[in-house]
């Protein structure tokens, strides 16, 4: 049996991560991997000429308390020449825009846009925004709501259903209806709150900001991450894609002898009386002081309830939500594809009923790839079954729905000099009404039970990458694994 401070479930970027800060502090560390390749949904398929497609995330946001964390790990693991980013003033962070009725229309993106009428939301934003300032207060002991909800209480039900709905089908791939404020976007909610107005809560912070000096002795700032402020970048990428993170991590890793499992499923985890786990391979038998869960709650759950712990650690678990995407990357030569056009890409609003696709983003003018125009269409999330039957597994059902959507959107009729397909399965965490209530429940009942077992990953806490980095850093520096 082998004998480790920590075993990590999971080889995702939470895992990695995980696994990566407790090695670096000396830590005798097995990684376990169900599949044959690390990284989990961050990918990059490269080309043999040097073109990139991700499958996965696209980017990252130099922006929220979560940000610094990923620009520390890049920073650590050398990839700082690697950095690619746009500015907020280029069109591929400015340009934004949702299908409406068969028309793409692009959202207000500058300060003179405030003051005029627009076709996603009618009357100027600057009157919504003035009138937010009124609202009256909800109720205190509101514990949480739909992202929907609170969208429609404070700037009514055009914002809701054309800026928030498409937002947060290109976020999480699922309903604003369902979506945890709390859980999603906390800052807004506890703003809510405080002030009953977000739009006092905005002006509150940023006074309080500009008359805070912050003590950068106090944290570890990233040298990306203040460039990144001071230049006002948008988002940022790697040049050779965002896999090399997760890449770069693994190297790391087999560096400093951390034992790797791949294609290895965890059978069971047993908690001894002793304090110890041991993790069951089938083939071997792992002893840990300490099991970091990084894998999917819904694969974690069935482990939980075979271990005769609380049942509520494992209700929670099984509980939690996912959904299916089907990605389709298409790439095309000359730059005359898009007509001119230069954008993010655009989303569509779930009422846009006739439309079968989430969203398009334009992947190259955010970030350029030779004379190529690569475009990604994104479909499925929480309308993937009604959209394409449960077991759909079919490219070229994909492929001619991402070939008829860019044709009748942006008039492209020409077929792409390469694509690829990906089918997502439970890829999104759906962190709905309650989650985090029910998150701190579970995790009190793990503390009370006194399990040497941390949750860590997307299931859980948030679901960027950034989040994914953050929180799993925390955990790795903050957990005592003393025997």
């Amino acid at each position: 049996m082998g004998k480790y401070s920590a075993v990590v479930l999971g080889g995702g970027i939470s895992g990695l991560t995980t696994a990566y800060y407790l090695s670096r502090m000396g830590r005798k560390v097995a990684l376990v991997e169900s599949s044959n390749r690390l990284g989990g949904w961050v990918r990059t398929i490269r080309n043999p000429d040097g073109i990139n497609y991700e499958v996965g995330p696209r980017s990252v946001r130099p922006v929220g308390s979560t940000a610094n964390a990923t620009c520390l790990l890049l920073e650590d693991l050398g990839l700082e020449n690697e950095v690619t980013f746009v500015k907020k003033t280029e069109p591929a962070a400015r340009v934004r825009m949702i299908l409406l009725d068969k028309q793409l229309v692009e959202l207000p993106a500058n300060i003179s846009s405030l003051f005029l009428p627009t076709t996603a939301f009618g009357k100027p934003l600057i009157a919504t925004l003035m009138g937010e300032l009124f609202k009256k207060r909800p109720d205190p002991a509101l514990e949480d709501d739909s992202l929907y909800n609170f969208a429609t209480r404070h700037f009514g039900s055009k914002i809701a259903d054309n800026g928030i709905d498409p937002l947060i089908r290109g976020i999480t791939a699922g309903d604003c209806r369902e979506i945890s404020v709390s859980s999603l976007m906390a800052p807004l909610f506890e703003g809510e709150k405080t002030h009953g107005s977000v739009v006092k809560a905005m002006l509150a912070n940023s006074l309080s900001s500009s008359n805070t000096k912050i003590d950068r002795q106090s944290m570890e700032w990233s040298k990306i991450f203040a460039t990144a402020q001071a230049r006002k970048w948008a988002i940022y990428s790697l040049k050779p894609g965002l896999e090399t993170i997760t890449e770069r991590l693994t190297d790391e890793l087999r560096k400093r002898d951390c034992k790797i499992y791949s294609n290895s499923k965890a059978n069971s985890i047993d908690f001894k009386m002793n304090g110890k786990a041991v993790v069951d391979l089938g083939f071997e038998k792992l002893e840990a002081n300490h099991v970091f869960a990084a894998i999917p709650a819904y694969s974690l759950g069935p482990l939980i309830e075979k271990s005769k712990v609380p049942r509520g650690i494992a209700s929670f678990l099984k509980s939690v939500p996912f959904v299916d995407v089907a990605v389709v990357n298409l790439e095309y030569r000359g730059q005359d594809v898009l007509n001119g056009r230069k954008a993010f890409g655009y989303l569509v609003p779930s009422h846009q009923r006739y439309c079968s696709v989430l969203g398009v983003s334009f992947d190259t003018c955010s970030f350029p790839q030779k004379d190529r125009v690569i475009l990604t269409v994104m479909m499925g999330g929480k309308w993937f079954d009604e959209l394409f039957g449960t077991n759909c597994n079919d490219p070229e059902i994909f492929f001619s729905t991402a070939r008829r959507e860019v044709q009748e959107r942006l008039g492209i009729t020409r077929s792409p000099e390469r694509y690829f397909v990906s089918v997502l399965r439970k890829c999104i965490p759906q962190h709905v009404i309650g989650h985090k209530a029910k998150l701190l429940r579970c995790r009190k009942e793990i503390e009370r039970s006194n399990l040497p077992l941390t949750l860590v990953g997307a299931s859980y806490d948030g679901i960027s990458i950034n989040d994914c980095v953050h929180y799993a850093k925390a955990a790795a520096l903050s957990t005592n694994l003393s025997s």
